[in-house]
């Protein structure tokens, strides 16, 4: 099968307007040979991915019994395609199709098949949050009388225990595992009692027989957090190695997309699954932008890129931003760079700023400033935003430090998360979504607050997966898809609502935000015919006590962290570096020696990205992790890039480098005599 030029133009139409894909895009839309796609930031890989699979669905027969399938991370990345891709080529919806989360193909292929034919049952409920909440419950009640070992454990060890789990590997071998850090679970790791001297070994494994009893326990009632549809995955495939060429003979073509985010576990089931001549598996994302895997036991990516194509020209970036996000590529394939196709008329230079503690406060000052006098305020791109973003938000466990040691909520304490999370009243959310400046969240919050008055009245999404019925709370797709299957008449009128509340909080009306979205619930409740019961009722008719919001400044700034922005276009990002493991972003990659000198060759230092320095990669985990953050971080804006350096590690640089090679405009905030250097 070749994809025609036809539908390639269709597809340009469609998804990007008057403009053209370029020849890198329609080489990859062409190719359906396995391969990588290595994509820079801002490269539009996700709307060639899009086209891509316009350009199949017109190719392929509708009788055709091989499908495609798409994995992302996020609920919110399906959705895109949904949204984009639904109405033109619906057949990509449809059997024997599959376009969602990995996690849903892991949970409906492999887990909950394997789970209902082992226990003899559907599973109760796959969610972290209950399964946390419930392995709590069991891990206090678990007493044996005379077990001093375990009853010093249950006292000190629930953090800890909380994280285990089980892995199990495609040769069959069961580990007690950490998902969270990716390490071997190795109970009470930092300290134990003197009374287990000499027999430390012995009672870990002790230990471990008691939570492998816990955790059977919950598998055998049916509640399950994410990780362990992993487990139950690969035991399935273990056990039925058939399975991998049943699901290859679904699937003919097999698109990844970010699949730097992929944790080791997930990537290993995917080639296990696909890795094979008979289908097309096409990898997409940017191994330098693996932010996900920073504070593990290993910053580096897992995916070995094979017969990769790259996507060198980035759409978002200008010339100027592109070469110093080009510095801060820590692993290069051969023939990679960053290439800024943005055109800028005058170009704006990245502006490197000064700091500390004492002159923290003109920070945002200094950002909204140049925002002003780069008339950014005026041109269609500020609807991306301008944007304040570190690395580090919190101090672990109220730690004492000093205020040469900044974190973001030294610099902005009043700063919270804009994660939407699961709160225990109509009341609390509220008070959450007055942090939120983006409308998409605003609707999504909406939408989470209306799947939580369901569950609360014992309203749950019941599909039917592989033949077993499954019961699952609602997410705002499943809501969304719910209504327009089963109360068509009145989407308009809800997606209407859900409009009038979003109009409501950008207005900072949230007491009527309180009582319009109660409304809004009552009135849904009442067309589906639920059941008011005594939780629903607690959580809605808690008080909403209005609190003082500040008035939005006339060029509004959010602030959040690099994780929360990665994926985001800015018009303007001003990066804050942060102190993670006793250094600042800059200090990590400062001077890091490669080579020390002998008598016969001088010591070599590995490349600075701050110099625009080339050649000698960065080996020490800290400096790749910080590298990484500041390439996602400094990849974001259109027009105007800061980074906030702090003093102590300014001082240690040279500025007449940072001027001449690195090519940064540098206001130091703390020379109280000039700004300017």
């Amino acid at each position: 099968m070749q994809i025609k030029d036809e539908h390639i133009a269709e597809a340009e139409r469609l998804l990007i307007g008057d403009n053209h894909f370029d020849h890198e895009r329609v080489d990859f839309i062409k190719s359906l040979n396995s391969c990588d796609l290595l994509a820079v930031p801002g490269s539009g890989k996700t709307t060639a991915l899009q086209a891509k699979l316009y350009c199949l669905s017109k190719e392929r027969s509708n009788s055709s019994t091989k499908g495609i399938l798409v994995l992302s991370h996020t609920n919110a990345a399906v959705e895109e395609f949904r949204k984009k891709l639904s109405t033109v080529c619906p057949s990509l919806f449809e059997y024997p199709n599959f376009i969602g989360t990995i996690q849903n193909f892991i949970d409906s292929f492999l887990a909950i098949p394997f789970y209902n034919q082992t226990y003899a049952q559907s599973i109760t409920r796959i969610d972290s949050a209950i399964y946390k909440e419930e392995f709590l419950k069991a891990f206090r009640r678990k007493t044996i009388r005379g077990d001093k070992v375990w009853s010093w454990y249950c006292y000190n060890g629930a953090d800890q225990a909380i994280n285990f789990g089980i892995r199990v590997y495609a040769d069959g071998k069961f580990e007690p595992w950490n998902y969270l850090t990716h390490k071997a679970f190795k109970p009470a790791a930092t300290h134990t009692p003197k009374t287990w001297v000499g027999k430390e070994d012995k009672n870990r494994e002790h230990i471990l027989e008691i939570l492998c009893g816990l955790k059977r326990l919950l598998l055998e009632k049916g509640i399950l957090n994410y990780d362990d549809c992993y487990l139950l995955a690969q035991m399935y495939i273990n056990k039925y190695p058939c399975v991998k060429p049943i699901v290859r003979n679904r699937f003919k073509y097999v698109f990844i997309d970010e699949t730097q985010d992929l944790q080791e576990h997930q990537l290993n089931i995917i080639e296990q699954l696909f890795n094979d001549e008979s289908v097309c598996i096409q990898r997409i994302g940017d191994i330098n932008q693996s932010i996900f895997h920073v504070g593990t036991s290993s910053t580096d990516c897992i995916w070995n890129p094979r017969n990769p194509q790259t996507f060198n020209n980035s759409l978002r970036l200008s010339p100027s931003i592109a070469s110093v996000v080009d510095s801060f590529m820590y692993r290069r394939e051969v023939g990679q760079i960053v290439n800024g196709l943005r055109i800028i008329h005058p170009e704006i230079p990245p502006y490197l700023i000064v700091y500390d503690y004492e002159h923290r406060s003109h920070l945002k000052e200094k950002f909204i400033e140049l925002i002003r006098n780069n008339n950014l305020n005026d041109i269609p791109e500020k609807k991306y935003g301008f944007h304040i973003i570190c690395w580090n938000s919190k101090w672990q466990n109220s730690k004492n430090h000093t205020h040469d040691e900044i974190r973001l909520s030294d610099l902005y304490p009043d700063y919270k998360s804009k994660d939407i999370k699961f709160y225990d009243s109509l009341a609390s959310y509220i008070y959450q979504l007055q942090y939120l400046t983006d409308n998409r969240q605003r609707c999504n919050s909406v939408d989470i607050i209306v799947c939580e008055c369901f569950r609360l009245c014992n309203k749950l999404d019941s599909k039917i997966v592989r033949g077993q019925i499954c019961n699952r709370p609602y997410t705002p797709t499943s809501l969304n898809e719910y209504l327009n299957l089963e109360y068509k008449d009145i989407v308009i009128q809800y997606k209407m609502k859900v409009f009038t509340a979003i109009k409501k909080m950008v207005r900072l009306k949230y007491e009527e935000v309180y009582n319009y979205i109660k409304s809004l619930t009552e009135w849904l409740i009442d067309i589906i015919g639920l059941d008011r019961n005594a939780e629903y009722l607690a959580f809605i008719d808690k008080p909403y006590i209005p609190i003082v919001v500040e008035q939005l400044e006339d060029i509004p700034v959010q602030i959040e962290t690099v994780h929360c922005a990665k994926g985001q276009t800015h018009c303007a990002t001003l990066y804050i570096e942060t102190l993670y493991e006793g250094k600042y972003e800059s200090t990590h990659v400062l001077n890091r020696v490669r080579k020390k000198a002998t008598r016969k060759s001088p010591v070599i230092y590995c490349s600075n990205p701050f110099y625009k320095e080339s050649g000698i990669s960065q080996r020490n985990s800290y400096a790749q992790s910080a590298m990484k953050m500041a390439y996602v971080g400094m990849s974001r804006p259109t027009h105007l890039l800061c980074y906030a350096m702090h003093k102590s590690s300014f001082l240690k640089y040279d500025k007449d480098r940072l001027k001449n090679e690195g090519g940064w405009y540098i206001i130091d905030l703390t020379d109280s005599t000039t700004n300017k250097l």
